[in-house]
This record gives structure tokens, C-alpha cells and sequence, in this order.
């Protein structure tokens, strides 16, 4: 009985001092002192270096998207956007993060162009929908902004920023020995922007992969680039190298996986009476061009 009284009592005093220590690190964190100063580094380097957990990605994500909807607009056509979710999904099977539930938007621009946001969220533009011919193409597509979010590429810059604002509060304040420690930390790291050449030909060479083993014709993701590159979208600085090259680059590294046949689905005519009929006739229903 005496046991379990002491016991309960030590449990109320670590309550206590861990109440009284929150208390005391939150006014040492916010005081203009060398050790309010250490005391904030410490903070932003551990939140700078920590994995980010889906649920947080999640909201992201979310953040992500509704400023993407901001900046483009979000073309409403609810057939068009279930085929297309149905798409994804399907690919996404077949991706190195196959437990997330994948959402596919239009985003009404005339623009060639297709981005993703951390958690599963995935844009493309009614324009680069009408100018691919296939579904084998549209899964190459998808699988390609499925890449970027499997492999992680937002929320490592995102983790890059954070240790960037670590690193000017250690510098600032002068902390040597912090900003040791976030140099040794960062030296396998580099602060890129997202989608950089490196990783849009890795997304190339693993969307290649995710079509082939979801049954789709495995020359879909090079044929989507080649389709780009006809329709004038390899544009000087904006898709990250030649679009031929980066065709032949997904084919390749197909071979050197070794674990994908040639041939496939293309699913040509479903793509037109699914996706272009549909979509060109909310198009016209909305009074846009194209």
C-alpha cells in the first residue's frame, strides 16, 4: 500500500516539474538572451530534421492544393474527374506508396502542364488532357506526378526550408557550435528547388515502370513526352532537358529493371469516349475555348 502511494506521488511530481519545465523552456525560447537564442535553434533544427508523418503531409497537401486552385482554377467536369481518379489509383498500384488514396483534379488552364502536391494530390489541365491521344499516355502522366510524390521531392524542399531558417537563426546569433552541427547535418542534403532535372527523369524512369507492371503499353510515358514534344512544349528551361532523351531514358531504365515485358494496353478509343468527348463537352458547356 505504501508502495503504490509513493509511486503515485512520484507520478505527480514528474507531472509537476514536466508542467513547470514546459513553462520554463517556453520563456527561455521566447527571452533575448544567448540561451533563448540556443534554445530556438535547438527547436528549429529538431523540427527541421524530424519525418514528417502522412497525416501532417496530408495537410500539406491540402494547403498546397488550395493555392494551386487559386492560381489556376479548378475546371469542374465529374465524369471526366472519376475516370481520371480511377486511372491514377490503378497506376499508383503499382508505386513504391501504393497504401495512399491518390485525387486527381483539372485545373482550368490552357497550359500543357500537370503538378502534385504531398499527399496524394494530383493536377493536370483540360489542355494536356485534349492533346494526349491514350490512356497508356494519361497513366504515364499521372505516374509521373505519382513519382514525385512517392519519392517525397515537396516535402524534402519543405524540410530544405526549414533547415535553411535553422541555419540563418545560427548564424545570426552567432552560435557556432549550432551552426556546426546543422552543416554536419545538411552535408548529404542539397537546397534545390523542387523538380529538378534529376528528379524529373527519375519520375520519367519510375512512371515508365508503374504503366508497364499496371498492364498499360510500356512505351506510355516516353510516348506522352514524345506527344509534348510535337505539340511545341519542350520549351528552353522549363521541362528539364530534352524530352527525347528523357523518352529514351524511361524506356531504358525499363530494360535495366529487367521486371517489365513490352507491350501492353493503350486503350486508345476508352481515353477518347471517357476523357476528350467528356471534357470537350463541358468545355463548350462552360464557354472556353479550345
Amino acid at each position: 500500500m505504501k508502495k503504490t502511494i509513493i509511486a503515485g506521488s512520484l507520478i505527480v511530481a514528474v507531472i509537476v516539474t514536466a508542467g513547470c519545465m514546459q513553462g520554463l523552456m517556453s520563456g527561455i525560447m521566447q527571452s533575448d538572451t544567448e540561451l533563448g537564442h540556443a534554445a530556438r535553434v535547438v527547436g528549429k533544427s529538431a523540427d527541421a530534421f524530424r519525418k514528417i508523418p502522412f497525416t501532417e503531409e496530408q495537410e500539406y497537401g491540402r494547403a498546397l492544393t488550395a493555392q494551386t486552385f487559386h492560381a489556376y482554377g479548378l475546371f469542374r467536369a465529374p465524369e471526366v474527374e472519376a475516370y481520371l481518379n480511377l486511372v491514377a489509383n490503378t497506376v499508383a498500384a503499382y508505386s513504391d506508396r501504393p497504401s495512399i488514396k491518390y485525387y486527381v483534379a483539372i485545373l482550368n488552364d490552357n497550359e500543357l502542364n500537370a503538378l502534385s502536391a504531398p499527399g496524394g494530390f494530383v493536377f493536370v489541365t483540360w489542355r494536356i488532357l485534349l492533346t494526349l491521344e491514350d490512356e497508356a499516355e494519361l497513366a504515364g502522366v499521372l505516374g509521373h506526378e505519382i513519382g514525385h510524390i512517392a519519392e517525397k521531392h515537396v516535402l524534402d524542399t519543405m524540410q530544405n526550408v526549414k533547415k535553411k531558417e535553422a541555419l540563418m537563426e545560427a548564424v545570426t546569433g552567432g552560435d557556432q557550435s549550432a551552426f556546426n552541427g546543422l552543416i554536419d547535418g545538411m552535408m548529404d542534403g542539397t537546397f534545390g528547388a523542387p523538380f529538378s532535372r534529376h528528379q524529373e527523369v527519375n519520375c520519367d524512369r519510375l512512371s515508365g515502370v508503374f504503366v508497364a507492371k499496371a498492364g498499360y503499353d510500356n512505351e506510355g510515358m516516353a510516348r506522352a513526352l514524345l506527344r509534348l514534344k510535337e505539340v511545341g512544349a519542350a520549351k528552353p528551361g522549363r521541362y528539364y532537358g530534352s524530352l527525347v532523351d528523357r523518352a529514351d531514358e524511361s524506356l531504358k531504365y525499363q530494360k535495366e529493371k529487367g521486371k517489365v515485358q513490352a507491350g501492353g494496353t493503350k486503350l486508345t478509343e476508352r481515353y477518347q469516349k471517357m476523357c476528350v468527348e467528356p471534357l470537350k463537352a463541358a468545355l463548350t458547356t462552360q464557354k472556353i475555348k479550345f
